[in-house]
């Protein structure tokens, strides 16, 4: 499809790989049993609340798709996808062969240009008075970047963070958690897809592959950086 976004792309696969499965025509049974088979080809996408369901549906209609009525199985949603033909153009947009094994042409992660905010730090820094979302926002606005450092002391880094419309970095030396202080969206993690809100706590290990997407436009969250490079020991 031309024009397709490739975060459309990734976000429908990373969905797919996650818990996502095939259910494939059996010739020899709708051979046998005639109108009373049932089965086709399908594709069942597995949301985790009602919030990634709907991201789901999003999805595909951006991809072309036509979406299907979703149901309940097993306490969770499935997003269905009909018809041999878009089965087949469904898992040739993801680079997924058949077969449901990864194909030689897979669509890889779109290029992330790295960020700078590991790099030359002081070794402490003196916490703002009365470290609140407000006073972070404004600390952040007077930096003119996207995220600032509020905090630290020994191995802890305090930053607030605030993407511009999409979030470009690549994966960190430490262990982190963002404290989310507004907004909400999905957070993708060595391609699992989480969706989140206000308030929620998120855990990324050092050298995992990790983003934001479809963030809302007050999206901002607490970063905070601990531990030695490798991360913590298991």
């Amino acid at each position: 499809m031309l024009g397709l976004d490739p975060a459309v792309v990734e976000q429908l696969a990373s969905f797919f790989r996650r818990n996502g499965y095939i259910r494939r025509l059996d010739a020899v049974r709708r051979r046998t049993q005639g109108h009373l088979y049932k089965k086709g080809a399908e594709i069942r996408l597995v949301a985790e609340s009602e919030l990634e369901l709907r991201l789901i549906q999003r999805l595909l209609v951006q991809a072309g798709f036509r979406v299907a009525h979703p149901f309940v199985k097993g306490g969770q949603w499935r997003q269905p996808l009909y018809g041999v033909s878009d089965v087949s153009r469904f898992l040739e947009l993801i680079g997924e062969s058949p077969k449901g094994k990864l194909a030689a042409n897979r669509t890889p992660l779109r290029s992330r240009e790295p960020r700078t905010r590991m790099a030359a730090r002081k070794k402490t820094v003196a916490m703002i008075d009365r470290m609140t979302p407000d006073r972070a926002a404004t600390a952040l606005a007077n930096a003119g970047k996207e995220f600032v450092m509020l905090f630290k002391h020994g191995s802890v880094e305090v930053e607030f963070y605030k993407p511009n419309g999409v979030d470009r970095q690549k994966p960190h030396k430490r262990d982190e958690l963002y404290i989310v202080a507004a907004g909400s969206g999905v957070f993708v993690i060595d391609g699992a897809c989480h969706s989140f809100a206000t308030g929620e706590v998120l855990f990324a290990p050092a050298g995992s592959e990790h983003r934001f997407e479809f963030f809302t436009p007050d999206f901002a969250t607490w970063v905070i950086f601990y531990g030695p490079e490798g991360g913590e020991a298991h």
